[in-house]
């Protein structure tokens, strides 16, 4: 039998997508898009750090900003049993495991 590999691939993710995926990518969307945004706009917020470091944090919190959208939309398309959105995913995924091993000198 003659399968594609496109509908090969389909097959794949229909049986590894897991539901409830945005279960976890909702709350998590909305605390940092919460904390985002008040170090953005808050008043005050970064006013006892550094020039050098406010700057640092809220070019911070612009990143989580964008890595929310794309956190929503690769879950939204994943959900849809989309390849194209896992493979975001994932790689959005092991960009921020190696950030956070950077974090502790291990990356």
């Amino acid at each position: 039998m003659n399968v594609s590999p496109r509908a090969r691939r389909e097959a794949n993710l229909s049986e590894l997508a897991p539901k409830p995926i945005s279960v976890w990518a909702l709350p998590i969307c909305a605390l940092v898009t919460i904390a985002s945004v008040l170090g953005l706009v808050g008043q005050g917020v970064y006013d006892e750090e550094t020039l050098n470091w406010a700057t640092q944090a809220r070019g911070q919190d612009v990143g989580n900003l964008v890595v929310v959208v794309t956190m929503l939309l690769s879950a939204y398309g994943y959900q849809r049993r989309s390849h194209r959105a896992g493979v975001v995913r994932l790689a959005r995924q092991a960009s921020v495991s190696r950030l956070g091993l950077e974090d502790y000198g291990l990356g």
